[in-house]
């Protein structure tokens, strides 16, 4: 069963300082427009979080053809060379392929809402040609630009130390140039791994 996640509207800016009884029964006063406003958000959030169809879920990259295909481009257009639409098509069909096939993507994770990706994460046997003696390794952490800041990457860092927990792994490693920022979901540093990058992991728990 999918994970199912439901976030959208904060429910402290909608609730707070007033309550729902107030928002039905005040009609007329200076005030009415705000509460309006609120009426019309208190409606927008049960619509949203009740809705049948409506929620978000952790999916398998792997196993949906159309989201590998917008994983490969995203990928390509963040840390890869510019391409024209041919060279992309061209791209994405071999890099498919290859994904499917190589032993190297063990897993990559997609945070959807009604099928629209939000954001991914994968986990590999090795990036790059740095320290292949460690395995596996936390990479391709992305958020698209529309839906950052709203916590979205700490759902898909849960999500794929989880995967990691499940498939037997006790560390997963990472490497990055950012600093104070993998910290926030758990990471420890580890040193320097090459002139530019710094070297991290995670100390997973069992379930």
């Amino acid at each position: 069963m999918p994970h199912l996640i439901s976030q959208r509207f904060p429910l402290k800016r909608i609730f707070q300082p007033y309550h729902l009884g107030a928002i039905s029964t005040i009609s007329s006063n200076k005030f009415s427009k705000y509460f309006i406003k609120i009426k019309k958000d208190v409606e927008e959030f049960i619509e949203y979080n009740l809705g049948e169809e409506n929620f978000m879920k952790i999916v398998n990259i792997k196993e949906n053809s159309e989201l590998l295909s917008e994983y490969i481009e995203l990928c390509s257009y963040e840390w890869g060379s510019k391409k024209s639409t041919l060279e992309m098509q061209n791209y994405v069909e071999k890099k498919k392929k290859s994904i499917l096939n190589d032993e190297k993507v063990i897993s990559i994770l997609g945070l959807v809402d009604n099928d629209n990706l939000i954001g991914f994460i994968s986990l590999f046997k090795y990036d790059g040609e740095d320290r292949k003696d460690l395995t596996p390794w936390y990479a391709t952490m992305y958020v698209k630009k529309e839906y950052r800041k709203r916590g979205y990457s700490k759902l898909l860092n849960d999500a794929i130390l989880k995967e990691a927990i499940k498939l037997g792994y006790k560390k997963v490693y990472l490497k990055t140039e950012l600093d104070n920022y993998y910290e926030r979901f758990g990471a420890k540093y580890a040193g320097k791994i090459n002139e530019f990058e710094k070297l991290y992991y995670f100390e997973l728990a069992k379930e």
